[in-house]
């Protein structure tokens, strides 16, 4: 696991049965889920990057206002677009955590 700020680093990706297991899982472990809300149902994805952090996207379509990113369907090695900017929060101050690609079931620094 990367532990600068921002990680440079990449990894393969593996996807997991559950958001438990997602959670006790290390850098690479994503999951794909349907979220159901008031007025909407659209998929999310969940990965854990390559430092360690936690980014949930949805997916397109979604019909809500938020950003999305487009997926090519592919559960075994998937690909999105655009990019991935994850930003965290440290004493206060909002930083870069990590950014980069998910091609082909592998997350790559920018």
């Amino acid at each position: 696991m990367c532990d600068k700020i921002p990680c440079k680093c990449s990894c393969d990706m593996f996807q997991v049965a559950d958001l438990d297991t997602f959670y006790d899982s290390a850098p690479g472990a994503y999951i794909v889920r349907l979220c159901v809300e008031k007025t909407c149902s659209y998929k999310h994805i969940w990965l854990k990057l390559p430092n360690g952090s936690i980014s949930a996207l949805p997916l397109t379509p979604n019909n809500t206002d938020r950003p999305s990113w487009d997926w090519d369907h592919d559960e075994l090695a998937p690909t999105l677009s655009p990019s991935v900017l994850n930003w965290i929060s440290r004493g206060g101050v909002k930083q870069e955590s990590w950014h980069g690609f998910v091609t082909k079931g592998r997350m790559e620094s920018c």
